[in-house]
């Protein structure tokens, strides 16, 4: 009787998850250049933070981008 499909039927979500890529951006990567790059004869210490942060900051930035320009995260539904 009723056309409507089941509400437990799965919806593709809007945003797929990628830890991977997640922990690579974040963690991983700000880390190498933090390790490897700080010394005075590199980057030093200022430019080294500056290029650590630029990574987790600008994906940050895509990721808000790519979601919707209104949500804060993408995982807390809008009624919050």
């Amino acid at each position: 009787m009723n056309n409507q499909p089941a509400a437990s039927a799965q919806k593709t979500p809007a945003h797929k998850p990628r830890p991977l890529l997640d922990l690579l951006l974040s963690i991983i990567i700000p880390s190498a250049i933090l390790m490897k790059l700080s010394g005075d004869n590199d980057l030093g210490a200022t430019g080294a933070l500056l290029a650590a942060l630029a990574f987790p900051i600008s994906w940050g930035l895509y990721e808000l981008n790519s979601c919707s320009k209104y949500q804060i995260t993408c995982e807390f539904p809008r009624s919050w």
